[in-house]
């Protein structure tokens, strides 16, 4: 029972901090996918004319993204894991590399996107669809997995199984929105979205 009260008590801090952390650490990054999102919605990036402007925008932001990303790891092999200014030059340099490399993904996906195949492509879009039903759906599994009160996964797996662990979870979700859209024009949670913000589900 003891060990059930901690458990709770280290959840209800962790939350805390990344509560604060979201505000304060990473809260200015999704500001600025926000404004990203302004930006490419009122310049028509995601048009089917405006392919050169993404393919320049992806070649931009990956030849500065994956550098980035590399360059992170280099100053705690060289000053140590402990030292200040190898974790202050690691962060800087993961935040603006996970700050480009999204941009390169999202303007890569919808250039390249009508060119897969069907088998991917259909999945992968009905999963995007229901974005917010997966996004809380992986969360609610992942926890499970991890807590006391489920499989109690955390802290006993190698980086592997954590690998074929996402791998699996992935899989599934994108099942299940592929199956979900067969039966039904939206996901739950965007039903109750469109529901709690115009009042009907049918916009």
């Amino acid at each position: 029972q003891d060990d059930r009260v901690d458990a709770l008590l280290f959840r209800c801090a962790s939350f805390a901090m990344a509560f604060t952390a979201g505000i304060f650490s990473y809260g200015w990054h999704a500001l600025a996918m926000m404004l990203f999102g302004i930006w490419a919605f009122r310049t028509q990036l995601f048009l089917l004319d405006a392919s050169s402007r993404r393919r320049r925008l992806a070649r931009i932001t990956f030849s500065a993204g994956f550098p980035l990303m590399a360059l992170s790891i280099a100053p705690l092999w060289m000053l140590g894991l402990d030292d200040p200014t190898a974790l202050a030059l690691h962060t800087l340099c993961l935040e603006l590399g996970g700050l480009l490399l999204p941009i390169g993904y999202a303007v890569s996906i919808v250039e390249w996107s009508p060119r897969w195949p069907r088998w991917l492509a259909i999945p992968l879009e009905r999963a995007g669809r229901m974005a917010l039903s997966v996004y809380l759906l992986e969360s609610l599994v992942c926890v499970t997995l991890a807590s006391w009160w489920g499989f109690a996964w955390f802290g006993s797996m190698m980086d592997s199984s954590m690998l074929v662990v996402a791998l699996c979870v992935w899989v599934a979700l994108v099942a299940f929105a592929t199956l979900w859209l067969k039966h039904f024009s939206i996901g739950p949670m965007e039903r109750l979205w469109r529901l709690a913000s115009y009042g009907s589900t049918s916009r």
